[in-house]
């Protein structure tokens, strides 16, 4: 008995013979469009919302910052206590809010920027008693002046580098500044001692 031929498909379709175009239903591309176009409002809507949140998040930080300064009195409990000067400095960083959020970032800088200006004040206060003691005849010794001075920069100015470069520099530069001036005035007046001194003898 002879064997019929069976019918073998070859697996083509309709969008896959050549010259025929890709037609999709009208409803569906307009579809796809509102889905896209919904889609970026909402992205515009998130990302306009984490902003707000940010700003928000920041200005909490600020006021945070302002309302819980590091006062000197921990400061020199800290610097009184055991420890290397970066032991100290990383104690004093603690002692402000943790960075890595916009609401810790912002209120970290303004804690950093009181403090700043807290060592400005002691240094000033360190300078004008200094000078006092210059015109009061009792510094004679310009090594120690520089060596006073000295210390108190270098330890405030290791404390804000852990915390702010920018802060430190800041600091480091108004500290320089009127330190040269106090410098300066020991050395003419310990210069002047010395002569009035020699004439004497």
């Amino acid at each position: 008995m002879a064997e019929l031929q069976r019918y073998n498909p070859v697996g083509l379709g309709l969008a896959s013979l050549p010259g025929l175009p890709t037609v999709e239903p009208v409803a569906l591309q307009e579809s796809i469009r509102q889905s896209q176009g919904m889609q970026q409002s909402l992205d515009r809507i998130s990302q306009f919302a984490f902003r707000e949140a940010e700003e928000e998040a920041k200005r909490k930080g600020q006021m945070f910052g302002i309302e819980n300064p590091p006062t000197m009195a921990e400061i020199n409990t800290i610097l009184a206590g055991p420890g290397s000067s970066a032991e100290q400095a990383k104690k004093v960083g603690a002692r402000l809010q943790p960075a890595g959020t916009a609401f810790g970032d912002a209120a970290r800088q303004v804690q950093s920027s009181m403090l700043r200006v807290e060592f400005e004040t002691q240094t000033r206060s360190l300078l004008t008693n200094i000078s006092a003691a210059i015109d009061a005849g009792q510094v004679n010794d310009l090594g120690q002046v520089i060596s006073a001075v000295n210390s108190q920069v270098d330890t405030f100015t290791k404390i804000l580098g852990n915390v702010s470069p920018n802060d430190a520099l800041h600091y480091k530069s108004t500290a320089s500044v009127a330190g040269n001036a106090v410098y300066q005035k020991a050395a003419s007046h310990i210069i002047k001692m010395r002569t009035e001194t020699m004439k004497q003898s």
